[in-house]
């Protein structure tokens, strides 16, 4: 499998340099994840790869589809629709990344314990729409952004931060990471390229019931080739997440709809160019409506 990560890197249009640091950041993880005992965190191939190439991609300011993406009229005026990944949510589709570079999240654990985090790539559409609202009922919205510079205007924060380390890396040392249970957003600048959207959450917050459902999978992270047990894991941390989305109309009446997460088994060769013989499954998160 490492020839799969090593190809992929290789094909990526950036600097020779910038490759190495990306080869570097996903190879010097995995060490660590070797040496790692019983209670040590380790994240999983994929997602310290995808990690690694969206730190680089995001500091050469070249991911596309969502961050810096325009924002569109749509629909009627007191309709809306919301996309990720530039495609509409709806109540029958799945929709999820297309193309490497945009990641699908990461965890990080042990059969005991575990904590994730994966990007949130939502945007609103529609007419006379003022703000955009988004709101969690179990984990939280973690923001990173430079000091000063979020999309952020109004927010509510958790009681207690969630311990979650961030699944993308933006570049430079002036970030400033904030967790919201909710958080509003200017329609007309709902994101911009120096920043990063994740949902978060970790087993230490959970109730001692929810905790036990949790061991009951026997997941180990060092095993990278069950991805079907992989996806009943993740199915598990995102089934309850309680998310919507709430818009406020330029006449102040609102509308909310409510996003399902889920996830799918697809192959890598279906966001990725890969020869038959180096292909293998991922976990990819899913956006719906409920």
């Amino acid at each position: 499998m490492e020839n799969c990560y090593k190809s992929a890197l290789e094909k990526i249009k950036l600097d020779q340099s910038e490759k190495d640091k990306a080869k570097e950041l996903f190879f010097s993880d995995q060490e660590t994840g070797r040496k790692s005992g019983r209670k040590k965190y380790c994240m999983l191939k994929p997602a310290a790869v995808f990690a690694a190439m969206a730190a680089l991609i995001l500091a050469a300011n070249a991911l596309r589809g969502y961050f810096g993406s325009e924002v569109l009229d749509a629909g009627e005026s007191g309709e809306f629709v919301i996309t990720a990944y530039a495609q509409e949510l709806t109540k029958t589709g799945q929709v999820y990344t297309k193309q490497l570079e945009a990641g699908s999240g990461g965890m990080a654990g042990n059969s005991e314990e575990i904590s994730f985090a994966f990007w949130f790539p939502l945007e609103c559409r529609g007419k006379n729409i003022d703000m955009v609202t988004y709101t969690i009922q179990n984990g939280a919205f973690q923001i990173t952004a430079p000091a000063g510079r979020s999309p952020v205007v109004a927010g509510e924060e958790p009681d207690v931060p969630i311990e979650a380390s961030s699944s993308f890396l933006l570049a430079g040392d002036q970030n400033e990471t904030r967790q919201y249970r909710s958080f509003t957003v200017d329609y007309k600048k709902q994101s911009n390229a120096e920043t990063s959207i994740e949902v978060v959450d970790a087993s230490a917050r959970w109730e001692p019931e929810k905790r036990r459902q949790y061991q009951a999978f026997g997941f180990e992270f060092s095993d990278q080739k069950n991805v079907e047990l992989e996806k009943e894991v993740c199915d598990f941390l995102t089934k309850d997440l309680g998310i919507s989305c709430t818009v406020t109309f330029l006449d102040g009446t609102t509308k909310t709809k409510e996003i399902a997460v889920s996830n799918k088994i697809v192959m890598m060769s279906q966001i990725h160019d890969l020869p038959e013989e180096e292909d293998f499954g991922i976990v990819v998160r899913c956006f719906s409506l409920q």
